[in-house]
């Protein structure tokens, strides 16, 4: 046979034998795994939770589990009554799946216990593995209330894996959040109270205004909320009921470099008048977002992105001195604000999405879009 075409058949042969021993190993080796983890997830339950008295999987009572990264429900009883629920999900790390067991509890609105079941984070002094690993990081969780994951969770044993925690952190609001509307029916409220009350719009109401958003955008809402990232809008009232203020919602997600899927939640809001404005950082994975970050030669240069110089450039401002001398570029090198070194991905992300707000607040005339 001509060489030129033995050697590529048997190379095409080889492929397709190795292609085949691969996926029949992974076929072997996959469900193994999976055992291990349910294994030692059910061992972490009763270690957790001592009074239960039987532990039962439920998760095919359920849909949609994958979108909010839960592989397993567990229904927990104590004698013949549900106590709490154990959920085991997964996030994305610095070095890949983070998979933890969250009990909540049946009856009230708080976390019971946090466990760690596997990861590959980095190991070593200040990193994820040593977050992970830390008793004092899973005692943050015991009896937490469901509102308090965000500003109550923090670093512990030493470590200062911001990328690590705000997964964690992640992993556990997404749990939250579905036990809220699938196991116990109700509404998560996406902006409470408390976050509005970053906005110094002292006294105000908050009104939603997101239908007339979806009726003002028409069939094109969901390439708007996509590209937009305005998930919702609100005018602020007072007790007489003037409109005092407006307050837009972002809930946006972009992929930066090694680091994969950053998500970020945020409010933007202003007076009647379009002044005085605050933008404040409600919720990030992104680590920028809610660590130390540091110039070229690792020095801090400030406590987070969201107390920082650069978030201030768009706070205490009128939105039209914004739009026309902030973001009027759309070349991102154009825009006149300070890129902190080491962020470009995150604060171009960032001012593109205000800029939007902008935009769409600038240019319509319904409901308080102006």
């Amino acid at each position: 046979m001509n060489k030129f075409i033995k050697y590529p058949l048997f190379l095409g042969i080889v492929g397709a034998v190795c292609s085949f021993m691969l996926a029949a190993v992974y076929g072997f080796t996959s469900p193994i795994i999976n055992e291990r983890l349910n294994n030692e997830t059910n061992a972490a339950i009763i270690e957790l939770y001592p009074s239960a008295t039987s532990v039962k999987n439920v998760s095919s009572d359920y849909n949609d589990l994958k979108e909010s990264g839960i592989s397993i429900i567990y229904e927990i009883k104590t004698g013949s009554n549900v106590t709490a629920y154990g959920y085991q999900a997964a996030t994305t790390g610095y070095g890949g799946a983070i998979t933890n067991l969250i009990i909540i509890s049946a009856t009230e609105n708080k976390i019971e216990a946090f466990k760690n079941i596997s990861h590959t984070e980095t190991k070593g002094a200040k990193y994820g593995d040593v977050l992970l690993s830390s008793p004092d990081f899973a005692d943050q969780f015991v009896g937490l209330e469901f509102d308090k994951v965000a500003t109550d969770i923090d670093f512990a044993g030493g470590s200062t894996a911001a990328i690590t925690l705000n997964a964690v952190k992640q992993c556990v609001q997404n749990v939250i959040n579905y036990h809220l509307v699938n196991v116990k029916g109700e509404e998560v409220i996406e902006v409470t109270e408390e976050d509005f009350a970053h906005l110094g719009l002292t006294g105000a109401s908050f009104i939603s205004k997101f239908d007339e958003y979806k009726n003002l955008v028409g069939n094109r809402v969901d390439r708007v909320l996509t590209n937009t990232g305005i998930t919702n809008y609100y005018e602020a009232v007072d007790s007489a009921g003037n409109i005092i203020g407006y307050a837009y919602y972002l809930n946006y997600e972009y992929e930066a470099y090694e680091n994969g899927i950053q998500k970020v939640k945020a409010l933007f809001g202003f007076d009647a008048n379009g002044q005085n404005t605050v933008l404040w950082v409600k919720e990030s994975n992104d680590s920028f977002m809610g660590a130390p970050y540091y110039d070229k030669v690792n020095k801090p240069i400030g406590t987070t992105l969201v107390d920082s110089v650069w978030l201030n450039q768009f706070n205490d401002k009128d939105i039209n001195v914004l739009l026309k001398d902030f973001l009027v570029s759309e070349d991102w090198d154009d825009i006149p604000l300070d890129k902190e070194a080491g962020l470009t991905k995150t604060t171009e992300t960032l001012a593109s999405y205000v800029k939007w707000i902008l935009y769409y607040h600038n240019s319509y005339e319904l409901g308080g879009i102006k």
